[in-house]
């Protein structure tokens, strides 16, 4: 337990601080481009490589620790070829898809961004030339992260998103309008220094490989047929984001940026808490589910989640109400203006909505990896990214942008939704009546918490007689901490069980 609590708190501080310093990379971007095309490029920039490659990546690293641990106990020789394999086949891998996006540039680029107009696309173009070479250090250093989270050591996850947000901090610092390419070798600059240091941390707790490319290896076989359906959900994930941005491009100039920036403050909320906790939760359900069955799994899944909804819902809830507050306090500056703050902040009220959905299908999709079973998340996402982005073409026109973010919501609940009713029909019922219970009790104190919080607002409507900025700020601290504490004095007098037995 003590372990766990351990591991837990240095992914979280990790995760936390890369998070912050992503959001300072936010404001730097919105202070000095605003919500403009130079912006959306550069985000659009970041989603090309993770597309193309981030999904093989992230499928990999789920399915590297089981496999890894097989190859280990035959022998330390066989574990050294297994990783030498997978790196020279990676390696050549990208290089094969970084010569087809140079050669294929612009067609590739357009799908990305099919309302940009040529200045837009130019752009992206001279960015996206750069950011791709990231593959090469994304991959590879996804497998030092996978050995370094089956040996328990999770600094190296800590400290990935840590660099990669330095160099693009760096890049951003140093670019212009003139010299907007900077841009794309900040972003090649951090992926470059995450890869340094996972290496250095892994060769310091023994990672070894021996060289040799050999296609017909049994665990390269198994890796491939366990990895298609995660990389197929990974894949259709990542076109949902793409689908939004296109639809979003065609709106007008800078909702790209604005949607992004609501969604990074929201999954600055879901990384810290629901991403840092599954991280150290993945390796401890694949050895439950060896050693003591799907029982002992159930009961740390449920768990979990109530740890999860415990936190999420009353974020949900201080978000939404204080978006303004929020936006206002971390991009109104520069050229990020009053109609920026308006689009932002309204986004951000809207996607807080989905962070307890969010949060439970991170925790139940790797369940599923633990029990083997790929599939069932993979039809999950499918179903629900289709109707994410039937929604979002649907509701685009009467609502706009807010059109796109609803439908992100609505999809976000139907993939939970799902997840659970597969794992009652393939495994066994999972949500347990003493789960129901507790979340029972924490909506019931989130409500109470949500009418002390509106209550107190029109108390405070007109006491700060300051700066704005000031008085959003002070009203948003007050209510956070006032509705805080009446949360938890309800949740106590309902007896809830803060526990958390792991």
């Amino acid at each position: 337990m003590k372990k766990f609590q351990t591991s837990v708190f240095i992914v979280m501080a990790g995760t936390l601080l890369s998070k912050v310093l992503g959001l300072i990379r936010e404001v730097l971007l919105a202070q000095k481009y605003g919500t403009g095309y130079i912006s959306d490029s550069f985000i659009l920039s970041l989603n090309i490589p993770n597309v193309i490659i981030s999904a093989v990546a992230t499928a990999i690293l789920t399915n590297y620790i089981p496999l890894f641990s097989k190859a280990e106990k035959e022998s330390e020789e066989r574990a050294a070829k297994f990783n030498g394999n997978l790196l020279i086949i990676f390696f050549i891998i990208s290089t094969i898809l970084i010569i087809l996006f140079m050669i294929f540039t612009q067609p590739i680029v357009k799908i990305f961004a099919v309302g940009f107009d040529e200045t837009g696309l130019n752009y992206l173009v001279n960015i996206s030339r750069i950011t791709i070479f990231c593959m090469y250090f994304i991959i590879m250093a996804h497998i030092f992260k996978g050995y370094l989270e089956y040996k328990g050591k999770f600094l190296g996850t800590s400290l990935y998103g840590i660099c990669m947000n330095i160099g693009m901090i760096a890049g951003i610092i140093l670019s212009s309008t003139e010299h907007y390419q900077i841009l794309g070798l900040g972003v090649l600059l951090g992926y470059i220094l995450a890869f340094i240091v996972l290496f250095i941390l892994s060769r310091k707790n023994k990672f070894t490989a021996k060289f040799n490319l050999n296609l017909k290896d049994d665990y390269l076989k198994e890796l491939v047929v366990l990895t298609i359906p995660i990389l197929l959900n990974d894949v259709v994930w990542q076109i949902n984001g793409i689908v939004d941005k296109s639809i979003s491009s065609t709106i007008g100039e800078g909702y790209i940026s604005a949607i992004n920036y609501s969604h990074y403050i929201v999954d600055m909320v879901t990384s810290v808490f629901a991403t840092s906790i599954v991280t150290v939760f993945f390796p401890n359900v694949i050895r439950t589910f060896r050693e003591k069955g799907i029982q002992q799994v159930k009961e740390k899944t449920n768990t979990i989640l109530k740890l999860i909804v415990f936190i999420s819902i009353p974020c949900t809830i201080l978000i939404s109400t204080y978006a303004r507050a929020i936006v206002r306090l971390l991009f109104y500056r520069g050229a990020f203006d009053e109609t920026s703050l308006q689009i932002t902040s309204t986004a951000v009220a809207i996607y807080a909505v989905a962070i307890v959905f969010v949060s439970m299908k991170t925790i139940l999709f790797k369940v599923f990896y633990a029990l083997q079973d790929t599939k069932s998340p993979t039809k999950s996402a499918i179903i629900s990214i289709a109707l994410n982005i039937i929604l979002s073409l649907i509701l685009v026109k009467p609502l706009g942008y807010i059109g796109i973010i609803v439908g992100t919501v609505i999809s976000s609940f139907v993939s939970t939704f799902l997840l659970i009713k597969m794992f009652n029909k393939n495994h066994e019922k999972l949500l347990d009546k003493t789960l129901w219970i507790n979340v029972l009790k924490i909506g019931i104190a989130s409500v109470i918490m949500l009418g002390v919080i509106l209550i107190l607002n029109c108390f405070t409507a007109n006491l700060f007689i300051m700066n704005e900025l000031v008085s959003e700020i002070l009203k948003a601290i007050i209510g956070g901490i006032i509705g805080g504490v009446i949360y938890l004095v309800a949740l106590f007098i309902m007896k809830f069980d803060f526990k958390v037995q792991q």
